[in-house]
Parts: C-alpha cells; sequence; structure tokens
C-alpha cells in the first residue's frame, strides 16, 4: 500500500473482515501472483525487493 506498514495494517484491519477469508482461495491466488513475479526475476532481485529492512 504506502509504504507504511502500521497504516497498511490499521487500514487492512478496518477494511477486511479476516474472519470470512478464505485461506485456500487466497494462499492460491498470492502464490500464483508471486509466482509470476519470481519467474520474471532472478533470485537474488527478487530477494531484495521482497524482503528489505526499513
Amino acid at each position: 500500500m504506502s509504504g507504511n506498514r502500521r497504516a497498511s495494517s490499521i487500514y487492512i484491519r478496518t477494511h477486511v473482515d479476516c474472519r470470512a477469508l478464505d485461506r485456500r482461495r487466497f494462499g492460491r491466488a498470492l502464490m500464483d501472483a508471486l509466482k509470476s513475479i519470481y519467474e520474471s526475476l532472478d533470485v537474488q532481485t527478487f530477494a531484495s525487493k521482497t524482503f528489505y529492512d526499513e
């Protein structure tokens, strides 16, 4: 979202009912999206864009 993890977390909690989340469907969609990104980048670039310190 904004790059601000705290603000993003608060936004998600106020706008999404996580109890109603279909975890399998969400996980499948998430992994499909990550797969296409992962396949277009080398591992080092993917990791540097995914896991960073603020």
